[in-house]
């Protein structure tokens, strides 16, 4: 999805067997999503800013995505604007195409984050 906010990639994990799972921060009021990661990617006159996050604190607000969302199927691709998501049988890979390189690998056992 893209936006005035930059560029974004989010993967909500639903089925895990991760072996540690992000804590809830104490400023969360929220519901906790322990296996909600992302990335987003921001310009800023000539320069990208890319940010990697893992868990997420949710309130109820529906659907935050356009048509585009959903699973992607295994061995396809997409690319919204300066952020790239592959499927594999083993995980999900989003990758920034701009300014730095930030991205994440996330499957059922794990996220690692690619820098």
């Amino acid at each position: 999805m893209s936006n005035s906010y930059g560029s974004r990639a989010t993967c909500l994990v639903k089925v895990e067997s991760w072996k540690k799972l992000p804590s809830k921060p104490a400023d969360c009021e929220l519901d906790w999503a322990a296996t909600d990661v992302g990335i987003t990617s921001v310009k800023s006159g000539s320069t990208y800013k890319n940010t990697f996050w893992s868990g997420g604190c949710r309130g109820d607000i529906g659907p935050l995505c356009s048509p585009d969302c959903g699973a992607l199927a295994y061995g396809k691709s997409r690319t919204l604007d300066t952020v790239t998501c592959s499927s594999a049988k083993n995980g999900v890979t989003c990758v920034t195409t701009a300014g730095p390189r930030r991205g994440f690998t996330v499957s059922r056992s794990g996220v690692i984050t690619l820098r």
